[in-house]
């Protein structure tokens, strides 16, 4: 959902036009799942809650972690944030898990097992006992979990990085507009709408998917109120295959 309204309704998808990379909006969105997602029930919830989340992040005084916002002042020392955080909130993963995956998947574990560790102890630590690391700040500032000194966000530009936010805010007050209808129909309606681009793309639906559609070729909005667990035990399909952005 997220990926296909970025790259077809409001580009920003595309690092080499000074937009968000793929792999940066994937970390975006694992940050609202482990932060947030607790409080989360279906794929619509979690979408309206990243346009809110990051309609109004404050990137000029945070960079963004899985673990949540870091103040930019506080490098070569990050901190997390509490105040930032959602304090009734468990992650879903924690420091443990996120070294699991450093182990299986980063090129530089040493680091990134160092910084996770930093990060994860720095509410409860001193300045002294913790390691440091740099971060290249840009405009928009994106930590990597597997390589923590590589900025994601670093393509991203003054002008754009408003304009991300911008487009943000506008489509979380377009999709509150879609929580207000109850009926299928006319939800299926309003998605519909809100996805206009990308129903009129070539890459619509893939033919893999094209269970996922009603019989008018529009999207079953029962499978986006489901929540999670109902969606997996139906075996819901995903949405639409959105093409790879070039880095």
């Amino acid at each position: 959902l997220i990926k296909a309204w970025c790259y077809y309704e409001s580009r920003l998808l595309g690092a080499h036009h000074g937009m968000l990379s793929s792999y940066a909006l994937e970390i975006m969105v694992l940050f609202i799942l482990n932060v947030h997602g607790s409080e989360l029930d279906s794929p619509l919830e979690v979408f309206h809650r990243f346009m809110q989340v990051f309609a109004e992040f404050d990137f000029d005084r945070y960079c963004l972690s899985i673990l949540g916002p870091i103040e930019l002042n506080s490098f070569p020392y990050p901190r997390l944030d509490a105040m930032a955080l959602p304090t009734d909130q468990e992650p879903l993963f924690g420091a443990e898990e996120l070294r699991e995956a450093i182990s299986q998947y980063s090129t530089k574990p040493d680091e990134a097992t160092c910084a996770i560790e930093c990060l994860s102890h720095s509410l409860s630590c001193s300045r002294e006992e913790q390691p440091s690391f740099q971060l290249n700040k840009k405009h928009l500032n994106i930590m990597d979990p597997l390589m923590p000194t590589n900025n994601l966000g670093r393509s991203v530009s003054k002008t754009n990085s408003v304009r991300m936010q911008t487009a943000f805010g506008h489509g979380a007050k377009s999709l509150t507009h879609v929580f207000m209808y109850q009926e299928p129909a006319v939800a299926s309606q309003r998605i519909a709408l809100y996805f206009n681009n990308t129903w009129n793309s070539i890459h619509r639906v893939s033919f893999d998917n094209r269970s996922f559609s009603t019989s008018t070729g529009r999207l079953n909005p029962e499978y986006l109120f489901m929540n999670t667990s109902a969606s997996q035990r139906l075996g819901a399909p995903q949405i639409m295959s959105v093409p790879s952005v070039p880095e």
